[in-house]
Order: C-alpha cells, then sequence, then structure tokens
C-alpha cells in the first residue's frame, strides 16, 4: 500500500539509479502504486467522495482545526474533549456542550451556567 498510517506516500521500490536500467515490472509496480495512492487521495473539485470519516486536529481559538485560507483564526475547533466551538477573527463566538446528559449551545460564552441556551450579552429576539 502507498501510504502509511500518517499519511505519508511511500513508493513499493526504492529510487533508480543513474545509468542503470529500469525493469518493465518495476516501471509498471511503481505506476500501479502512483496509481493506486491517487485513487485514494481526496480530490480539490470534489469528484470522489470520502469513504471513511474526515478527522481534523482539535485545533485552538486562534488557530482552529477546520478553518479558511481568507480568514485563518475563523473556523471551528475543539475545547474540550465535549465541546464543539466556533470563532471569527480569533475570539469564540458559540460553544456547543456536552455537559452529562444535557447538551448546551452557548453564544458569547464559554463555560455553562446549565441553561440548554444561554446568550452572554445584548440580545434581540424577533418574528
Amino acid at each position: 500500500m502507498p501510504y502509511n498510517g500518517s499519511g505519508v506516500f511511500n513508493p513499493a521500490t526504492p529510487p533508480r539509479q543513474p545509468n542503470t536500467t529500469i525493469l518493465s515490472a518495476d516501471y509498471n509496480s511503481d505506476t500501479n502504486d502512483i496509481a493506486s495512492g491517487l485513487s485514494n487521495a481526496v480530490t480539490r473539485d470534489g469528484q470522489g467522495v470520502m469513504s471513511t470519516q474526515f478527522k481534523l486536529i482539535a485545533g485552538t481559538v486562534t488557530v482552529p482545526g477546520l478553518g479558511f485560507s481568507a480568514a485563518t483564526s475563523t473556523g471551528i475547533y475543539m475545547p474540550t474533549s465535549n465541546d464543539m466551538a466556533f470563532p471569527v477573527q480569533g475570539g469564540e463566538v458559540m460553544r456547543l456542550t456536552l455537559d452529562g446528559a444535557e447538551r448546551n449551545v452557548l453564544i458569547g460564552a464559554t463555560s455553562s451556567t446549565g441553561e440548554r441556551l444561554q446568550v452572554t450579552g445584548s440580545t434581540k429576539l424577533t418574528g
């Protein structure tokens, strides 16, 4: 298999040396490995679909595990094993928590006071 457990592509045969004959079996083995590796890659244009879970690093409030190239401190990160948070420009704006059996949504706060929906700061509800 061309990829190791860390996602590094490793060709099956060692590099070729200058001024030596490359056997067709070695060439075919290398090209098959490359084709297999490319077939297992996620395409940038969405042609292929993933066949397993997409895993991210936990990240931080200033460098989230899932971010954007145009705003690298905006995205989603995991501050604790039971929380998922959404920072915008390096400041946390919302957090989803699991506290025992309670699931909470925190807006403008990073710790729960026990309510399912907790909003800190000015609030306006219309509808």
